[in-house]
């Protein structure tokens, strides 16, 4: 693993990152997948907004 990404999360980020397990771990096997896809798919384009509005402001 590469130390220099490892972060630290909040308590808050901990308690919410716990309970998504929950709720994915109450789903059947393969919709598991499907909810796993989309959120990551969400989270990348969260990122990549990020991104675009951090260039948009240097432009």
């Amino acid at each position: 693993m590469n130390t220099a990404k490892v972060k630290n999360y909040t308590p808050e980020q901990l308690a919410n990152a716990d309970y998504l397990f929950k709720v994915l771990s109450a789903l059947p096997e393969d919709k598991q997948r499907t909810v796993t896809m989309v959120a990551n798919a969400f989270m990348e384009g969260m990122k990549a907004q990020e991104q675009f509005a951090a260039a948009q402001a240097g432009a």
